[in-house]
């Protein structure tokens, strides 16, 4: 999904989803979302769609 797409799916600001979604890849150490969401995939840690 795009930055604006999640911002509308989850009822915030675009520029708050691009705050966490930087805070995640610092924390887990990804170089992009595509890969953080290809591990979180692979490792069935998506429950419910979210």
């Amino acid at each position: 999904m795009t930055y604006k797409e999640m911002a509308a799916v989850l009822n915030v600001s675009v520029e708050t989803v691009k705050t966490h979604v930087s805070n995640m890849l610092l924390k887990t150490g990804y170089a992009s979302k595509t890969k953080l969401a290809a591990m979180v995939m692979s490792k069935r840690l998506i429950v419910n769609g979210f």
